[in-house]
Formats: C-alpha cells, sequence, structure tokens
C-alpha cells in the first residue's frame, strides 16, 4: 500500500449496499450516515463524467492511476453499484415524497456509461473487463462472460427502468 496506494469502488459500493440491507432487516440507525459517506465517496472518487466511466480503483485524491491495474474497468461491477446508488434514490423518495434527482441522475450515468463499455456488441453480454482507454489490458479474463456481470446488467437495467420508466427499445 506504501508504493501505490489505492481506493476501491468495492468497500463504499459494498458499504452502501449492507446500509440498505441492515436498514430494511433491523432498523440500523447509523445506516443513513453511512450511506450518506458511501454515496460521497462514490460520486467523488469514481464516478467519473468527464471519462464517461465508473473507475473501479483510483488513487487516494481521486486521480486516474496510470498502471494496467487503473486502466481496467469492470462494467457489471460498476452496473452493480449503479443499482444500489438507483435503490437508495428510490428509497429516499418512498421517504421523502420527492426523488433524489441527482442519485437517481448519478445511477442512471453510471449504468449507462458501464453498460456501453461492457456490452460485447458482436455476441451480446457484458464483458469481466475493458480498458478505460481502448489500448489492451492484461487481464486474461477480459472477454468472458461471467454468470454475474449479466446478472448485474440485469438488475442494473430493472433499477433503471423502475426510476424511469424508459424502455431501451
Amino acid at each position: 500500500p506504501d508504493a501505490r496506494p489505492t481506493r476501491s469502488l468495492a468497500k463504499p459500493m459494498i458499504a452502501l449496499g449492507m446500509s440498505q440491507a441492515l436498514r430494511d432487516s433491523c432498523g440500523w440507525e447509523a445506516g443513513e450516515k453511512v450511506a450518506d459517506q458511501a454515496l460521497a465517496e462514490m460520486n467523488t472518487l469514481f464516478v467519473r463524467p468527464d471519462l464517461e466511466a465508473v473507475l473501479e480503483i483510483t488513487s487516494p485524491d481521486g486521480a486516474l492511476v496510470h498502471s494496467d491495474e487503473g486502466r481496467t474497468l469492470r462494467p457489471g461491477h460498476a452496473l452493480e453499484g449503479a443499482w444500489f446508488v438507483l435503490e437508495e434514490a428510490r428509497r429516499r423518495r418512498g421517504m421523502q415524497g420527492d426523488p433524489d434527482s441527482s442519485l437517481q441522475t448519478m445511477g442512471l450515468e453510471m449504468a449507462e456509461w458501464s453498460w456501453n463499455r461492457g456490452w460485447d456488441p458482436e455476441s451480446g453480454g457484458i464483458l469481466q473487463s475493458v480498458a478505460l482507454d481502448g489500448v489492451p489490458i492484461q487481464d486474461v479474463n477480459q472477454d468472458m462472460k461471467y454468470w454475474w456481470p449479466q446478472c448485474e446488467a440485469i438488475l442494473a437495467a430493472l433499477h433503471a427502468w423502475i426510476a424511469t420508466g424508459d424502455s431501451p427499445l
């Protein structure tokens, strides 16, 4: 960690999902604060409108990590994050009577960017890994289409449809 300090999307994304589950199951009082912190970290460090990408890792201050690892995107993982963000926007709409449009926009952008980058135009399906810059990456599984990114894509698409009612067709 001292040689190349990084931050991972996984930590705030899973913190958000767990805060949702614990608020639902046992009324966890700290859940709202944890969700707010996770959303702020995701938005500040990993969701990059300038690149139309959701980064998997960044430097501690959110800058690009100039390495193969830093250029590698995981579309399914980002789609999972989008589904959690869209779920949080829906939850807050229910509590406050009005949609949290900034969260909904963030979740929809995450889903669209990740779908656009991860979709295999030749054979369909979400790829395991893609390069931020289009240059080949060293992930031997990059062209695989494991079942879990497909499930993450389905759930993100469902949450996007619930949020907007829009059909992609």
